[in-house]
């Protein structure tokens, strides 16, 4: 076969190629120009690609001296002195100022947490960045200074992790303590519950019972309960949207729609709040939790879920209100199941709306609702092994919810908790990844220790390990210092301002405890106990006294009907674990 030179493609004219005719390219004018009668135009060859080579070439420079910089900066930044964070008149010298002062009332509302997960090549403004145990993108933990948003790559808590109460269980010390009992022994204890409220939602539908008529001499008092004892500590639910709402359906009496099924939920926890789980004031107890009101709001809610697609964002406030009376019963896995069916609605229904950037979005019920659905879900998750929504895709999308009607302590209290729950997780997808599971973000030395929660013991003096740790401290106390007056809990008084105050501080001390479990682990693990590494005493210290300050603050806590009164089990059982350790050696 015989080979012919190749020939350059000629260039046709402006004319030509938009007409899709064949060009003579002849010079100054074609053919086909010529008889048009038109003028001739050639494009100019080659500019477009130098430019585009250019901007390609001038990117390459810019990374290049990124790349330079960041490692420079982390050359020259030294790790992290932990005798110096537990020592001296400032143990955590890189606390965050308060922002609370001369700052507007509008903005603190946004500002309650500048904690995020960013990746080094990103450019998140001005924040400071700290290494975590080598991920593949090399992820950085991150305080944002300029408030702009950063992507959390650890807002999951891992699957199969070790921070549960069952996974205690498995530590021999713990055994010799309480009894050998399986790592999910509480799932199948919650499992396994016979309760009332199954019962009147069964008889319910069983009966077809009719709904229940309303007066508002009754309703009214519930209305108001729900929205001072309940409502402060999740406030998703527009007031001034539901009160027109609630007047409406007592006029028109109950149906079964939407709006029908969340006046009743409401009813039922404003019942629940109003009356002591050990006191209440009616000898029906029945009647004390309200299942009056939550049986039929049980059975339209779920109706409405499987077969009606308008109306959503009252469907789903509906669910996660449902969710809430099931905490407040202390029934975990019934109320996961509501916020189950509360983030599918959202994801399936308004995640495109709610994930846009604009001020109408953030203060949208389904923005707070989206936010809700992550605390709960991630409440149940660190204690319960279940299957996850995917809830916190859409959260790692979003900005912190707004509120423009509401109080400033309200909204305050929710956006701490928002921010505390994020920090959370990222210290369980950190500290307790179960390797054995999941393929894990930390370096292959932490997957390792982490094939099981006596292996986190023989990590504690790793450097990396003690400067992930110190981080993490040093985050916390950069959460709390950021905290504004209004919701600051003062931790040197035990006695909580209220219920929220105290819910608060569990949060920062639930925090503060796991962070340091690892190291009482290696301490009641250990053979040799003559002597440990001071930093290990000082975390030792850090989550005992966390433990000793949650078990006080639930003497408070506990007097009320609360949605914490199961989370507060592993503190209680490590600080036995060790004072019994102790004791013996």
């Amino acid at each position: 076969m015989s080979s012919f030179p190749r020939k350059r493609t000629a260039v046709a004219c402006n004319y030509c190629r938009h007409r899709k005719r064949r060009c003579d390219s002849k010079k100054p004018v074609c053919g086909l120009c010529a008889e048009s009668g038109i003028d001739c135009e050639y494009p100019e060859v080659g500019i477009a690609a130098d430019e585009t080579l250019q901007q390609l070439l001038n990117r390459l420079t810019d990374l290049e001296a990124q790349v330079k910089q960041q490692s420079v900066s982390m050359a020259t930044s030294p790790p992290p002195n932990l005798e110096s964070r537990f020592h001296g008149t400032s143990p955590f010298p890189y606390a965050a100022p308060d922002i609370s002062s001369h700052v507007p009332a509008e903005t603190r509302l946004a500002a309650t947490s500048r904690l995020f997960i960013a990746d080094t090549h990103g450019n998140h403004g001005t924040g400071h960045a700290y290494p975590l145990p080598g991920s593949h993108s090399e992820a950085r933990v991150v305080v944002d200074d300029d408030g702009e948003d950063a992507h959390d790559v650890s807002l999951t808590i891992p699957i199969g992790h070790w921070t549960t109460t069952g996974s205690l269980f498995l530590l021999p010390q713990v055994k010799s303590l309480i009894g050998d009992y399986p790592d999910n022994f509480f799932l199948q204890l919650e499992s396994s519950r016979t309760i009332s409220v199954q019962d009147a939602v069964f008889r319910d539908i069983t009966d077809n019972s009719p709904l229940p008529q309303l007066h508002a001499e009754i309703t009214d008092p519930l209305i108001s309960a729900f929205f001072a004892y309940v409502h402060p500590a999740f406030p998703v639910l527009d007031r001034d949207m539901f009160m027109p709402l609630y007047h409406q359906v007592l006029e028109q009496g109950l149906r079964a729609d939407a709006e029908s099924a969340l006046c009743l939920v409401l009813l039922a926890l404003g019942k629940v709040a109003t009356n002591s789980p050990y006191c209440p004031t009616s000898g029906n107890h029945d009647s004390a939790q309200g299942l009056e009101y939550f049986a039929p709001a049980y059975r339209l809610a779920t109706a409405l879920w499987g077969f009606c697609y308008e109306k959503v964002e009252v469907s789903a406030l509906t669910l996660i209100h449902a969710a809430l009376y099931f905490q407040h019963l202390n029934l975990p896995l019934q109320a996961w199941r509501m916020v189950h069916l509360t983030s599918v609605t959202l994801q399936s229904s308004v995640a495109s709306s709610i994930t846009s950037r604009s001020n109408h979005d953030t203060c949208s019920p389904a923005a707070r609702l989206v936010w809700a659905c992550f605390i709960f879900e991630s409440d149940t998750l660190a204690e319960f092994h279940v299957p996850r929504t995917g809830i916190e895709l859409l959260v790692g999308k979003m900005q912190f919810p707004s509120f423009s009607t509401y109080t400033d302590r309200d909204a305050l209290l929710f956006l701490a908790v928002c921010s505390i729950r994020r920090l959370l997780n990222r210290i369980h997808s950190t500290l307790y990844v179960n390797s054995q599971l999941t393929q894990p973000i930390s370096s292959p030395r932490l997957s390792r220790a982490s094939e099981s929660p006596s292996a986190l013991a023989g990590i504690v003096t790793e450097t990396k390990f003690q400067s992930v740790c110190a981080e993490l401290v040093r985050q916390l106390k950069s959460w709390y210092e950021s905290l504004p007056d209004e919701i600051k809990p003062d931790l040197d008084d035990k006695t909580p301002r209220d219920l929220h105050d105290g819910w608060l501080r569990l949060r920062y001390w639930s925090a503060m405890h796991i962070i340091g479990r690892p190291f009482v682990i290696h301490v009641v693990m250990s053979p040799n106990r003559s002597s440990f590494p001071p930093h290990v005493i000082e975390y030792c210290k850090l989550s005992l006294d966390s433990c000793r300050s949650s078990i006080a603050m639930a003497g408070h806590i506990l007097r009320h009907r609360t949605q914490y009164t199961w989370i507060i089990t592993h503190a209680r059982l490590i600080l036995e674990t060790l004072t019994r350790c102790i004791a013996v050696y």
